[in-house]
């Protein structure tokens, strides 16, 4: 799919659907098509998902760390 496929297809105004791409590619959920760097693909839904639930679960851990120490700090004081 193109960008001008992609802005038509999920209503990104077209201004922005390379910073989408791009913040996508670095999330490893597209991958440019070597045969003409202008398209994209998404990888198989597993994928997709997996890299979703391993992105979430490293936020919610980050989360609970956060809480825990803000515990330790008001029960310490």
């Amino acid at each position: 799919m193109t960008a001008e496929e992609l802005s038509v297809k999920t209503v990104i105004p077209y201004t922005r659907v390379y910073t989408v791409l791009r913040k996508l590619l670095q999330l490893n959920l597209v991958q440019r098509i070597a045969s003409n760097s202008a398209m994209f693909s998404i990888h198989e839904k597993e994928v997709v998902i997996s890299i979703l639930c391993e992105e979430s679960k490293y936020s919610i851990n980050g989360t609970e760390g956060h809480i825990a120490n803000y515990l330790y700090e008001i029960q310490g004081k």
